[in-house]
């Protein structure tokens, strides 16, 4: 550690970690210019949400889904796979694939706008 050395993105590492995606880089190369000028502002270790973008693959993924910490839920089909990792009813991560609709309303859990129970009723 030194005082004087910034660096963001894939060449930095926070709590053990090499985040590769570009939001977290993004917000690492903020949070390095305002440490430059001063601020104490400090980067958040929260999963960012991921979104992969091919044709014809609807993939959503966000929050902490180890499975030894959570209560996990799974359902699947050949066209999709859903999991949800859960405290009671507080969801703490998601993962989607194989559902455009799926990915709109996981987004939806995950931000509070949707409980589970409504979200697991939309699922079907």
């Amino acid at each position: 550690n030194d005082s004087d050395i910034f660096a963001a993105g894939d060449c930095a590492e926070f709590g053990g970690r090499v985040y590769g995606l570009w939001m977290a880089s993004k917000e690492q190369g903020r949070i390095a210019a305002l440490a430059m000028t001063g601020s104490n502002e400090h980067f958040s270790d929260e999963p960012a949400p991921v979104m992969l973008k091919i044709p014809g693959v609807d993939l959503f993924c966000a929050g902490d889904l180890r499975s030894g910490q959570y209560e996990i839920h799974r359902t699947s089909n050949e066209k999709r796979y859903i999991q949800v990792a859960a405290e009671g009813s507080q969801v703490k991560g998601i993962a989607v694939i194989g559902d455009k609709k799926l990915v709109m309303l996981a987004r939806n859990l995950l931000q509070g706008s949707l409980s589970l129970k409504e979200f697991n009723n939309m699922a079907g």
